[in-house]
């Protein structure tokens, strides 16, 4: 088994070395084109129907209690934007939490004696702004460099992370205000195509179902969600992760603490409007969260393909990895970023995985997280606020960006 593990890591490091990209144009990634997307069996496509590769970044902080985006306390609103952008980032993915939305939508960015998070020097403009105003400017500055944006309910609290008790309300926010606030959105930014997408609830738990019924059905509150947001507003993708499990399940036979699509097999989401629905996982390596199959590339690519992979590779629907990544520092993650790289070009067909032919794109990702913060895990693809980004993270970043569409080229 030693040697059969050995010749598939040495496969990969083979692959990536021969695949690494060469020209400017791959360098630097291809925008999305205008308008909004839809979707094609396992492909993401244009509205001219040409497949499209979401290569986004997450940036944080609408979902902790700053209730804006991180950095801004060093660097330019508008100046790091058009770095993401200048780095081949085609989409922005940004999370928010319940505090500062809907009824209360009123609520000021975070400044006090014990934290900053906005310097009004930098951001002149964003003075006197509530938060939801804060994102009002982030999009626009978004539209004006080239980038579209995921909106991603975080949690509820804005304490960070992952909603404590792994569902997406609590005793403060009930599923009625986590529905009323998605619909204040929606309204919000009704008929704006630089939103391509909608996350409706960031990394459900244990405690989530998946056609289990009752309140905690996550499957039932996902696919209810989505139609109510697209009787408001039909354009944006509808994205959809599943629930993170570590036990067995009656329609889920195998643990996916990535997010487990093994339900999608007999109970798959249906909206109202049809093409609009992408799946949705988060895969990281053993610095983040240890999860054994992770360290080695054989196995993570079995489970890959048992717990999401299928959902591609049978053209059931798109799966986009909405969050991953690692601060590269030891040679296991290195190994994993090799490893995953590889299975999301569809490189990796001989082992199970999902392959891509003629104009179709890699499966789409969303690379955590945006910033110079060395203090975190992971610790963010910049190695200063300046927008220059540490080259081991960038590497693997640039091999996940989206090709330049043929009819384009």
């Amino acid at each position: 088994m030693k040697y059969v593990r050995a010749i598939f890591a040495a496969l990969i490091t083979a692959w990536v070395g021969a695949n690494a990209p060469a020209s400017a144009q791959d360098r630097y990634g291809a925008a999305l084109p205008p308008g909004y997307l839809h979707t094609r069996g396992s492909q993401i496509v244009d509205q001219r129907g040409r497949p499209v590769r979401i290569a986004a970044i997450g940036w944080s902080g609408g979902d902790n209690s700053a209730f804006v985006p991180e950095g801004l306390y060093a660097v330019n609103y508008r100046e790091t934007i058009q770095a993401m952008r200048a780095l081949g980032f085609n989409t922005i993915r940004l999370p928010y939490c319940d505090l500062w939305v809907g009824a209360k939508a009123g609520a000021m960015p975070r400044n006090d004696r014990e934290y900053t998070s906005i310097d009004y020097r930098r951001n002149p403009d964003l003075k006197g702004l509530t938060a939801l105003e804060v994102l009002d400017r982030v999009i626009d500055a978004a539209r004006d460099a080239g980038l579209k944006i995921i909106i991603d309910h975080h949690n509820n609290s804005c304490t960070a992370g992952q909603q404590k008790n792994g569902l997406w309300y609590d005793d403060a926010v009930s599923a009625e205000t986590f529905e009323a606030n998605w619909l204040f959105l929606a309204r919000r930014y009704r008929g704006n195509d630089t939103i391509i997408g909608y996350d409706l609830n960031n990394e459900p738990l244990e405690a989530a179902g998946w056609g289990s019924g009752g309140v905690n059905d996550w499957h039932a509150q996902a696919q209810k969600l989505g139609r109510m947001i697209q009787a408001i507003d039909p354009g944006p993708l509808i994205i959809v992760e599943g629930p993170q499990t570590y036990n067995r399940r009656p329609n889920m036979p195998d643990p996916g603490p990535q997010g487990n699509l093994q339900g999608v097999r007999v109970l798959p989401i249906v909206l109202d409007v049809p093409n609009k629905l992408v799946y949705s996982v988060h895969e990281y390596p053993p610095s983040v969260f240890d999860a054994g199959f992770n360290r080695d590339p054989h196995s993570l690519v079995a489970q890959m393909n048992r717990i999401w992979g299928f959902v591609v590779k049978e053209g059931i629907a798109p799966v986009w990895v909405g969050e991953m990544g690692s601060s590269l520092e030891t040679e296991t993650d290195r190994m994993w970023a090799r490893t995953i790289t590889a299975y999301l070009d569809g490189k990796l067909g001989e082992l199970g995985g999902p392959t891509f032919s003629g104009d179709e794109q890699g499966i789409g990702t969303g690379w955590w997280c945006w910033g110079h913060l060395d203090n975190w895990v992971p610790n963010g693809v910049l190695s200063n606020w300046n927008g220059t980004p540490r080259p081991d993270q960038y590497r693997i970043v640039q091999q996940l960006q989206m090709r330049t569409q043929r009819a384009d080229r």
